[in-house]
């Protein structure tokens, strides 16, 4: 976080304890790899909605740590649900050639390549 309060002339004068205070209240119990993913988000400039000239407010990162998550729980649910598709498919006795066999893997493989179900591979 110093990182990002660095980056900001007003926290340089010393707002930056009231700042952390809130980021810490808003952040409390959220995934430590979210926190990480959104502020590197806003450390580039990346985050949807974001004014690079302000700071971000305590509630304007919660939420953005939270659409990072939910599109991270989002993929892995993707990832399993591929999963299990390739491994049903290659226990049925029905499951149609090799090549065949190959052909759905591999495109199952593509759907887990793809990111969101829109094709948007963005984070938040």
């Amino acid at each position: 976080m110093a990182l990002l309060f660095s980056s900001y002339p007003a926290f340089q004068s010393g707002d930056a304890d009231t700042a952390l205070t809130a980021y810490e209240y808003a952040l409390a119990g959220m995934p430590e790899e979210d926190v990480s993913a959104a502020f590197e988000m806003l450390l580039q400039g990346a985050a949807p909605g974001q004014n690079p000239s302000y700071p971000p407010s305590g509630p304007f990162v919660a939420a953005l740590v939270r659409s990072v998550r939910d599109k991270r729980l989002s993929a892995e649910q993707r990832h399993r649900d591929v999963v299990r598709q390739i491994e049903s498919r290659g226990q049925s006795n029905k499951s149609g050639t090799a090549a065949e066999r190959a052909a759905f893997i591999a495109e199952q493989m593509k759907r887990l390549d793809v990111g969101d179900a829109d094709g948007d591979r963005d984070v938040a």
